[in-house]
């Protein structure tokens, strides 16, 4: 027993003297580290909060805005400054009509000014539609069938020897129910299929 060994708080003390030094840098290192992370989430959380504060124009594109990172170079700068630029003149050539918000007499305003689009056929069309006269056919052995019978736009019993129009699509009408209709709207009321094709 005459050989002598390190009790144990020699060699930790020895293991944890080199250790702390080395933590003590690497400790300096991260602290840096977190300190520009913060920073940088702090500039992030800055910008997310004033993109909710104001609403987006529904007009623009959404456009994803950049916080420089504590690595970028000032290189990359002047390549931003340049393209945000460019923005700003795209930005100018936009309308800044926003329906939502506008007033009922801007809405007239604006229908006004548009216009209407008779989305109806045209007389030259409606010519084509030959009316022709409902034969009753309420005999003693007839059977009465509400779609053959009733007009569906106007909502009554066909009479005898009314004038009905019948479209492509096999619906039949008054004559003067379905031209008033045709002139607002080239598709049949029941079906809506387009009465004379796409034009």
């Amino acid at each position: 027993m005459g050989a002598k060994t390190t009790g144990p708080s020699e060699s930790s003390h020895y293991c944890h003297g080199e250790s702390s030094s080395g933590t003590i840098e690497t400790s300096a290192v991260s602290d840096e580290q977190i300190a520009a992370d913060f920073e940088y989430a702090m500039q992030l959380q800055e910008m997310e909060d004033l993109t909710i504060e104001t609403p987006p124009n529904d007009d623009e594109q959404d456009d994803i805005s950049c916080v420089d990172s504590p690595s970028d170079t000032d290189d990359d700068d002047d390549h931003h400054n340049d393209h945000d630029e460019e923005e700003a003149d795209n930005d100018d050539d936009n309308d800044d009509i926003d329906p939502d918000s506008m007033t009922y007499e801007q809405m007239q305003e604006l229908v006004e000014s548009v216009g209407n689009e008779s989305r109806g056929l045209s007389d030259e069309l409606m010519s084509f539609l030959v009316p022709w006269k409902y034969k009753d056919r309420s005999g003693f052995f007839s059977r009465k069938t509400n779609n053959l019978d009733d007009c569906s736009i106007c909502l009554s019993a066909f009479r005898n020897r009314e004038r009905l129009i019948t479209l492509p699509c096999k619906h039949n009408y008054h004559a003067g129910c379905v031209t008033k209709w045709l002139k607002i709207d080239k598709t049949c009321p029941v079906c809506k299929y387009e009465v004379f094709g796409p034009s």
